[in-house]
């Protein structure tokens, strides 16, 4: 059957339908080692326990900057980029536990990278480095996306 394109005003395009955000649940983190969910609210890493996230940017889009927010924060996170085929990976950012306090809520907000926007046709690759043997809490967030 046919049937109307209703967009009500915004382009049904980007990621999942959002064209400003592309979102990371506490359930996308794959880990390494002992987790807890939490009751679903978010993603426990526990006794150094590492993670890592990755996804594609949509066509047409580039991701500039992120919001991740955790309970407690890994050692370093670090975010890389890479294309399917390629060996290797570009760092884009990298945060470390001096970019936050030892405990408590932590945010790592930039509206633009240290290194190089991550353009489509290519992945960002997210870790979770957590060598000092804390317990990291992830509560999600997103990576900021704008048209290339």
């Amino acid at each position: 059957p046919n049937f109307k394109l209703d967009v009500n005003g915004d382009a049904r395009v980007g990621w999942r339908g959002y064209s400003t955000k592309m979102y990371v649940s506490p359930y996308e983190i794959h880990f390494t080692g002992s987790s807890d969910l939490k009751s679903g609210g978010s993603l426990e890493l526990e006794n150094g326990a590492d993670g890592w996230y990755s996804s594609y940017v949509p066509k047409g889009y580039k991701i500039t900057g992120c919001y991740l927010m955790f309970d407690n924060g890994p050692d370093n996170l670090i975010l890389r980029y890479s294309s399917h085929g390629t060996t290797g990976s570009n760092t884009v950012h990298t945060f470390s536990s001096s970019d936050h306090y030892s405990g408590g809520n932590v945010l790592y907000h930039v509206t633009t990278f240290n290194g190089s926007n991550v353009s489509d046709d290519n992945y960002i690759y997210m870790r979770f480095v957590n060598d000092s043997g804390n317990e990291v809490e992830f509560e999600g967030g997103y990576f900021i996306l704008t048209r290339e």
